[in-house]
């Protein structure tokens, strides 16, 4: 009775970390798709724009389930022509990892991931003529 009752809180612990990995995934997925639809931007644009920052700040935000501050990005912020590359930067804490950290005996200060993003695009923005 014993050892079935620990190889039942073993079993429910492997089953909820695999349940974990399994929404990890789909924010991945959706900060994937968030960051494509900002690449996007910045190739029209020809550079990060506020109106872009504050977007994928808000998507990543939603995806995480943390604070906009907590997102780094960094990039080029002035305006380049056609054919130029400007390049951009984004870094997220991604926690918690492991659903049960208490239970593996995991401390919560490393229970964290960074997404991580280093991106160079070709830009699409016509240059103005004066």
């Amino acid at each position: 009775l014993i050892t079935s009752v620990a190889s039942m809180l073993l079993l429910l612990a492997v089953l909820m970390e695999f349940t974990q990995s399994q929404l990890l995934y789909v924010k991945m997925t959706a900060a994937d798709q968030a960051a494509a639809a900002f690449r996007d931007m910045v190739k029209v644009d020809g550079c990060i724009t506020d109106t872009s920052e504050s977007w994928l700040r808000q998507e990543l935000a939603k995806v995480f389930h943390c604070a906009q501050e907590e997102i780094t990005l960094r990039g080029t912020r002035t305006p380049v022509g056609r054919g130029q590359l400007t390049s951009y930067q984004v870094e997220v804490k991604v926690k918690p990892v492991i659903i049960m950290a208490k239970f593996w005996n995991i401390d919560s200060e490393r229970n964290y991931f960074e997404y991580r993003l280093d991106r160079t695009v070709v830009s699409e923005r016509e240059v103005d003529s004066p």
